[in-house]
């Protein structure tokens, strides 16, 4: 059977592992990867033998008083542009064709780089991760629909729905809808109308034939497949809109990691104890959540967040291990393992979650890697995202601010309540296959026209 070549478009590094895991595994392919981003695993591509193109200047940048003074003023101008009435007036109407042309050239750009690429590796099939980006994902989208290349979407985390990235749309920029198509737009008396993109964005998406017909939507833009986790999130996502014959339910390469564990918990947590010399305490597995990283709140409140949520969980009897997610810079949180019960884990999550006996995060799909695994969780909120169905079936805790997060861990620890009598094998099911065959299925869907 001849080898497919296929293009791997990686958005990040959480994408990289996931990637890298399925093609690491089987011969079926020859990939590709590119990255448009600077990665902290470049290793693991070169050590696994991967072919990789990047399009980030490796170079180090020395950073000077000038730069933070440019990087401030850029900050500036696009708060400007983006939240206030005379910058959205600007730049959804005076600014709007100029911006347009702009980014359409910028699309256009990348893709003519990424076609030499597709030729000097004979690709047949690309993989991306989002069919509603106008970056990278727009560019290769593009490319694909002039070369008539099967492109295949591959999700990672729980899909937003429509109130979530509402949320996340909160420049007033997302307000100005003058000039957007109504598919852009989603509309509520409750909450006020908002765009998915900015106008210019929308409009250069368009006339270049790669915008979404539903951005809100998982699935909706020009992909012939999309490989979800689990029956429930192909089921979530066509009760939203998305077409049932498009979602294939594969699970992930994680997953098949985590059942490998699951099975041999006693040995992956005896050598976990061994390797951190650890006490007979219990084990707290935190995934900090990307609150000002994704721009939800001020830098300040973040930290006052975190740094309150981990002062009184570790005057408790308890190993807190904290895991970051790979956009997050592990400078800016190497002063929490100072305290002598804290550590920050240097591998992936997935890698050692196993080894918990309670699991806080906020709206993650870390969340149902605990419940695969009946490990108890408590889920945070502390800036009210308040996702409305976020595995609502299981019941899980929630917690608004750190007080109300430390009842609930204590209730655990000290009541032996847990949300595990509720998740059946059935409903267990309906979250990932969770069988180890993951890998099997996302290789046959990705080789299948």
């Amino acid at each position: 059977m001849d080898k497919i070549s296929v293009l791997v478009v990686v958005p990040h590094d959480a994408a990289l592992n996931e990637y890298v895991s399925i093609f690491n595994s089987t011969t079926r392919f020859v990939p590709v990867f590119y990255l448009g981003y600077k990665s902290r695993y470049i290793q693991i591509l070169e050590e696994s033998n991967i072919c990789y193109y990047t399009e980030h200047n490796d170079n180090k940048i020395k950073r000077n008083t000038f730069m933070t003074i440019k990087r401030v003023v850029v900050t500036k101008i696009k708060h400007f542009f983006d939240n206030s009435y005379l910058g959205c007036f600007l730049q959804s109407s005076v600014l709007k064709n100029y911006l347009t042309k702009k980014l359409k050239n910028k699309i256009i750009k990348r893709m003519v780089s990424l076609d030499s690429i597709v030729i000097r590796h004979k690709v047949l099939k690309v993989v991306i991760a989002t069919d509603r980006s106008y970056g990278n994902e727009a560019s290769v989208i593009l490319l694909a629909k002039r070369k008539k290349l099967d492109i295949i979407l591959m999700s990672f985390a729980y899909s937003a729905d429509y109130k979530s990235v509402y949320k996340l749309r909160n420049a007033l920029i997302y307000s100005f809808l003058r000039g957007q198509p109504s598919t852009v737009i989603f509309k509520s008396s409750s909450l006020g109308n908002k765009a998915f993109y900015r106008s210019f964005e929308s409009c250069a998406l368009k006339e270049l034939g790669v915008l979404s017909s539903n951005p809100w939507v998982l699935g909706m833009g020009h992909c012939s497949k999309m490989l979800v986790d689990s029956e429930r999130e192909k089921s979530r996502l066509v009760k939203l809109g998305g077409h049932k014959e498009k979602y294939v339910v594969t699970g992930l390469t994680t997953h098949d990691s985590l059942y490998s564990q699951f099975i041999n918990k006693s040995t992956y947590k005896n050598k976990f104890k061994e390797e951190y010399s650890l006490n007979s305490d219990p084990n707290i597995f935190i995934s900090l959540p990307q609150y000002f990283e994704h721009g939800l709140c001020e830098e300040t409140e973040h930290f006052l967040i975190i740094n309150q949520m981990i002062d009184i969980l570790s005057k408790l009897d308890v190993n807190l291990f904290i895991s970051l997610h790979p956009k997050m810079d592990k400078a800016n949180y190497n002063h929490l393992d100072k305290k002598e019960s804290v550590h920050i884990l240097d591998e992936p999550l997935s890698s050692n979650l196993i080894c918990a006996d309670i699991f806080l995060a906020t709206y993650s799909s870390t969340v149902t890697w605990a419940l695969m695994c009946d490990i108890p969780v408590v889920i945070f909120d502390h800036i009210n995202l308040a996702y409305d169905d976020f595995y609502s079936e299981f019941l899980i805790p929630l917690a608004i601010n750190n007080d109300e997060l430390l009842v609930k861990v204590k209730r655990i620890l000290f009541e032996s309540v847990s949300n595990d009598n509720l998740i059946t094998s059935n409903i267990k099911n309906e979250i990932s296959p969770f069988d180890g065959k993951c890998l099997n299925r996302i290789v046959k869907a990705i080789s299948e026209e």
